[in-house]
């Protein structure tokens, strides 16, 4: 009796692992069956959104971020590293050119490049420490102003003996991002600055400050945020660092002696770059607005637009208010959190919006059916869902307003990477030629300029897609007559 209840026991299990074997087997050959189908649908999708001309180029892989500009004169005031290139600009200005407009502005690279060609722009962005980037950078410095900057940038950083130091921005996080000696050194030439220079001087000196602090930090930009300086990433992870460790080899036993220098050596770089290529005195206008740009109408009506070149945020959860947090609160540009809340809410298709746009006005079948493949396949923030598409029809209120603007002839040129939501890929090239086509462009054009990289098992799964996987650059051309 024994031997058969064992017997039966073990052919319980086993028959029980053979149904669990069997199970498993049906869930993941469902689950492949599944991942094919989608697979098929999205080339399917994809295939019908590529109504545009492909243009062989080689020549733009390494002008669609900011590393060429590191070194550029003008351009490497301030590290932006979602900028791009001068040549980019440069690639697709003519000698016709009556006025340039960069509706996200950035770091100002559109408007300097124009202005280096004597051609007036017109300078956009939500940002407002962009706009004053922008704005400082893109200005004609005389040569009374640059003998006054020459003095101010030898008194300015010695000037915390003299003066008192600003109050502290409300930002929680202060206290671990500064070195109190080091912050205290900061705010007292803060108030130097404010104090002792003006107009035109001020905003240089200021500038100027605000580009050294990330380097005297305890941080450095890192991803979609910022990491502190005490973590290491290795091959295993990341490790914790002792400040005092770190400190020493980073700072030296001056600290405050280190924040000066650096100072010092940002004042001479400027100023090297005002007196070789800033002391101009150029006729063309450069103007710069904080403001919304799927509102064109409202900044730029009536003006005569020969060429638009600009990079919108792309649609990837970045947080370029995150990215930027230490120089915003320390610049004084946001005082306290419901600011930064109203900035992230009106950024371009933004997480933080919390209203859900409506596809039917892209009519753009295609589009509807990936956000439709998302939803099921299920994502991990359904706040994505809507900032997709708020970002589309954002970018179309965009489209439209440089459309209206450009004179005949006229070309818009837009820089963009392409995204992918749970192994569902987000061809943002292909859907924004098919919106400026809509709106009265031209048959699109683009240029390939560099393939991206994303998480490997999603890269594993988007292999047969992997071409769509790219940064890209648009080009549209408005009709020589309606």
């Amino acid at each position: 009796m024994t031997d058969q209840i064992t017997k039966h026991s073990q052919n319980s299990r086993r028959f029980s692992q053979e149904g669990l074997y069997s199970f498993v087997k049906r869930q993941t050959d469902d689950a492949t069956c599944s991942f094919a189908k989608s697979l098929e649908r999205q080339k399917s999708i994809i295939k019908k959104l590529e109504n545009v001309q492909y243009l062989t180029s080689s020549n733009f892989s390494d002008l669609v971020n900011f590393s060429k500009s590191r070194n550029a004169p003008i351009h490497r005031w301030f590290k932006y590293r979602e900028g791009y290139s001068p040549e980019l600009v440069f690639s697709f200005l003519e000698n016709n050119e009556k006025k340039i407009l960069d509706p996200f502005c950035g770091s100002g690279t559109t408007l300097i490049c124009a202005k280096q060609r004597g051609l007036s722009s017109v300078g956009i962005d939500i940002n407002p420490m962009a706009v004053f980037i922008s704005r400082t950078k893109s200005r004609n410095y005389s040569l009374e102003d640059f003998e006054k900057l020459k003095k101010l940038s030898d008194a300015i950083p010695v000037a915390d003996k003299e003066s008192s130091p600003s109050n502290p921005p409300k930002l929680k996080i202060l206290s671990k991002i500064f070195h109190p000696e080091i912050l205290d050194y900061l705010l007292r030439v803060k108030t130097a600055i404010l104090t002792l220079a003006e107009g035109k001087q001020r905003d240089f000196l200021f500038l100027g400050w605000l580009a050294v602090l990330e380097s005297v930090s305890n941080t450095r930009k890192e991803g979609n945020g910022i990491k502190y300086r005490s973590t290491r990433r290795t091959k295993d992870g990341y490790i914790h660092v002792p400040d005092d460790l770190w400190q020493r080899k980073y700072f030296g036993a001056d600290k405050v002696g280190f924040a000066r220098t650096r100072l010092r050596s940002q004042y001479q770089m400027m100023l090297k770059d005002v007196e070789k290529f800033g002391l101009t005195k150029s006729s063309c206008t450069t103007d710069t607005y904080q403001h919304d740009s799927t509102t064109l109408d409202e900044l730029i009506g009536g003006e005569e637009i020969s060429t638009a070149i600009f990079s919108p945020p792309y649609a990837n959860c970045f947080d370029y208010f995150e990215i930027f947090k230490v120089e915003l609160w320390m610049g004084d540009f946001v005082n306290d959190y419901k600011r930064l809340g109203e900035l992230r809410r009106r950024s371009l298709g933004s997480l933080w919006r919390g209203q859900l746009h409506t596809t039917d006005e892209l009519d753009i079948e295609e589009f509807t059916e990936l956000v439709s493949l998302i939803k099921e396949k299920g994502v991990w923030d359904n706040s994505i869902l809507s900032m997709l598409q708020g970002y589309f029809s954002d970018l179309r209120k965009v489209l439209i307003g440089i459309h209206a603007a450009l004179v005949p002839g006229g070309k818009c040129v837009i820089v963009v990477g392409n995204s992918a939501y749970s192994n569902v890929l987000v061809p943002t090239d292909l859907i924004l030629a098919g919106i400026g086509n809509k709106v009265g462009f031209e048959k699109p054009k683009i240029i390939t300029a560099r393939y991206l990289t994303t998480s490997s098992q999603q890269k594993k799964n988007l292999e047969q897609l992997e071409q769509y996987l790219r940064e890209s650059i648009i080009v549209l051309d408005k009709p020589q007559r309606a």
